[in-house]
């Protein structure tokens, strides 16, 4: 897979999941811009920010926004504030880059591909409340982002980062980074047939 010519904006690049998807984004012949998620509580910072990283790139091809993984909490250890701040993380952000992204392909009237990267899901472990509600709202965006703008060659799709804490590891692709590896695909002209989709990619606990 190539994406060779390609401009691409990462968006959460700080973090590791980001940046691992930058660094081999640049390897496979893109243009990389990599911005760090400004604060999704202040909608005029995000449209800075993201204006801003455009504007380094000779075209935007492709969007990648990196969601912040919730600390693990309890329901009833769970403080509204706590509540608030996961989904403004996950869901606000994953919406204001959305519309922002969209707004630019389609002002480019070539099209794009947007690939939201879940946060991470830990099947069994205790204190999933924040993880599980982010990763479902930020999938509900995802397949409706599809549905809506598929027509206009706009793609949208997830990747998933599943971690199996009791220890059972699937095979890792050659660079040994299966989520790099499923954000570049959704990103290729390979994978031109996929929208609405989530892939779920193994990866290491942090």
């Amino acid at each position: 897979m190539t994406l060779e010519g390609r401009g691409v904006l990462v968006v959460g690049a700080a973090s590791a999941r980001g940046r691992a998807v930058a660094l081999l984004a640049a390897a496979r012949g893109a243009t990389v811009v990599s911005a760090d998620e400004a604060d999704p509580g202040r909608e005029d910072d995000v449209e800075r920010a993201f204006a801003a990283s455009v504007a380094r790139l000779p075209r935007l091809d492709v969007v990648v926004h990196a969601a912040t993984d919730p600390a693990p909490r309890r329901v009833v250890e769970t403080s509204l504030a706590e509540w608030d701040r996961a989904v403004a993380r996950a869901l606000r952000a994953a919406f204001l880059v959305s519309r922002l992204a969209l707004e630019e392909f389609l002002a480019q009237g070539q099209g794009g591909r947007l690939v939201h990267v879940a946060p991470v899901v830990r099947p069994g472990a205790p204190g999933q409340a924040l993880a599980a509600a982010s990763l479902h709202a930020l999938l509900a965006l995802m397949r409706s982002t599809a549905k809506e703008y598929g027509p206009r060659r706009v793609a949208c799709n997830a990747v998933v980062p599943v971690v199996d804490d009791e220890g059972e590891r699937r095979p890792a692709p050659p660079t040994g980074d299966p989520v790099a590896e499923a954000v570049l695909f959704l990103a290729s002209a390979e994978a031109s047939y996929v929208n609405g989709e989530a892939l779920r990619a193994q990866c290491r606990a942090t």
